[in-house]
């Protein structure tokens, strides 16, 4: 019996002491790790730079060493009782945050004290648009106002036009471009920003139309093959009038539209149909489409009873005639 207590003494004794031994080698080296917000992305702490709160630090090192600490209101985060060795940190880049690097490895002696920083700075992430204004408002301006603004200070704009300065103007319809200068973190940075103007001048494009024989589940569509499906300004006109006859000159359907902003690429279409949403007899027919712009113009609005002696006569510009097989 007392045989079987001194060993229990024994190994009870042995336990005290590897703890001990484990605690000691635990060891009295520390590492604080710190997030600066560098306003100036120069790398160095200066005036008006800030400290970054609850960014994630992960420490790894000697004997399977790792753990994760987030940083406090000072930018700090601290790694205490560490043993000497090589020690290696990770940071978790803020959402909207760049840094020159992720991970920096330090050296620890016995009991010393290592110091990490991190300098870390907002991304650039320039949003520049071109609002455009219309100079005497109505479906036929005389010209536009385009104005460069964006999400950081501009420096400079310069125009495709050759204008200087954040406002430009035309008289003509287009592409333009302006290549904008910013201060981003204290930093001279270039972007371009690209618009298109419509006055709704100058001809019409080509159109194209399909199928050639309409059935009621495959309508007639008229294309303007220079933008896609239902970008504005399709057909370069802020007014269409579509007129459909059939083969003895009697006018069997009509769709128009005026709209100021633009047509809508494929919005001119038929069904088969007549006036009163009825489905014609299979047979061909003949169609008209006009447009106009603000510069081809043809008062669709006060049409001549006579079509063929009207506006076809006064509007040539602006028509296209086509053929079309009902097939219901």
């Amino acid at each position: 019996m007392r045989y079987n207590l001194l060993i229990t003494l024994l190994i009870a004794f042995n336990s005290l002491y590897s703890t001990s031994i484990k605690k000691w080698n635990m060891g009295c080296g520390l590492i604080q790790v710190t997030i600066i917000i560098d306003n100036t992305c120069n790398g160095i702490y200066d005036n008006g730079d800030t400290y970054a709160l609850d960014v994630s630090i992960r420490l790894q090192g000697p004997q399977n060493f790792n753990q994760s600490v987030e940083t406090d209101q000072n930018g700090h985060s601290f790694f205490s009782n560490l043993e000497s060795g090589n020690y290696t940190s990770h940071i978790t880049v803020p959402q909207g945050f760049t840094v020159t690097n992720t991970q920096q490895s330090i050296s620890l002696s016995p009991n010393e004290v290592g110091i990490i920083n991190y300098f870390i700075c907002k991304k650039c992430e320039p949003q520049f648009s071109i609002k455009q204004t219309q100079m005497k408002p109505g479906c036929c301006p005389v010209g536009m106002t385009m104005n460069v603004e964006g999400n950081y200070p501009i420096l400079s704009a310069t125009w495709s036009n050759g204008t200087n300065g954040i406002i430009a103007a035309t008289t003509s319809s287009g592409n333009y471009s302006v290549t904008v200068k910013y201060n981003c973190n204290g930093t001279v940075q270039t972007t371009s920003v690209n618009s298109f103007v419509n006055l709704f001048k100058s001809g019409f494009p080509n159109l194209s139309y399909f199928p050639n024989a309409v059935r009621p589940s495959n309508p007639l569509i008229m294309i303007d093959n220079n933008v896609s499906m239902g970008a504005l300004g399709g057909y370069n006109a802020n007014e269409f009038a579509l007129r459909i006859f059939d083969r003895w000159g009697n006018l069997v359907y009509e769709q128009k539209r005026k709209d100021c902003e633009g047509l809508i690429n494929g919005e001119i279409r038929w069904d088969g149909k007549d006036l009163n949403g009825k489905v014609l007899k299979q047979d061909m027919y003949v169609a008209y489409l006009v447009l106009e712009n603000c510069e081809y113009q043809c008062n669709n609005d006060n049409w001549s009873q006579n079509f063929i002696n009207g506006i076809l006569r006064r509007c040539k510009e602006n028509i296209t005639r086509f053929e079309v097989f009902w097939f219901p």
